[in-house]
């Protein structure tokens, strides 16, 4: 992965998820436009305590304006996800490859576990191939 891609992809979509790394999304030139005007490189200052995974941006107006903004902990580890933040990003993801119905159901599964007598049900719904690939 290259940060500077993912970054102009966050950017263009504002998100990213599977869908963007279609090959029909690769090729596009306002992501490539973004990704060559990117720097990206190591700060020491992430290392220190308490700084995981830390990330600072900082972007430069052709005017001379600056905007920059730094976070110390990824989305999710600080504050921790809702499980109503997982369950979106699950069906964001999932919904690209397989069909409604069967999001629904592996979800239902998923949820009720500690109900399960027999898990098999999900074990199968889990090993089927994906109804459809992104192009």
């Amino acid at each position: 992965m290259n940060a500077a891609f993912i970054g102009a992809i966050q950017l263009v979509d504002r998100q990213v998820l599977l869908a963007q790394f279609a090959d029909s999304q690769l090729d596009r030139d306002e992501v490539w436009d973004l990704t060559h005007k990117t720097e990206c490189f190591h700060s020491g200052e992430f290392e220190k305590p308490n700084h995981i995974c830390g990330a600072r941006i900082k972007v430069e107006f052709d005017d001379g304006v600056v905007v920059e903004d730094a976070i110390a902990m990824p989305k999710g580890f600080d504050p921790i996800l809702e499980n109503s933040d997982i369950q979106t990003k699950w069906r964001k993801l999932a919904a690209t490859v397989i069909d409604q119905q069967r999001l629904e159901q592996i979800e239902r599964l998923v949820l009720g576990l500690e109900d399960l007598e027999d898990i098999s049900g999900l074990i199968d719904l889990l090993a089927q191939p994906a109804a459809r690939t992104l192009s």
